[in-house]
């Protein structure tokens, strides 16, 4: 069975992060905090909730 999976697998390489996409990323990541918040917030409107989240820049959603 095992020379079966090595053969499935194909071989291995590690993959590393390049420096020059990170500010591309963490702005990317920003982006997916504030759509889960506003996310919530359309969530808790539907369940008749008034309360409001904070996006993560600070500024109100």
């Amino acid at each position: 069975m095992r020379p079966r999976l090595r053969a499935m697998a194909g071989p291995a390489r590690a993959v590393l992060p390049d420096p020059a996409t990170r500010a591309y990323h963490d702005r990317k990541f920003s982006v997916l905090k504030a759509m889960q918040a506003h996310f919530d917030d359309a969530r808790r409107l539907m369940a008749g909730d008034t309360e409001r989240t904070t996006a993560p820049s600070g500024r109100e959603v």
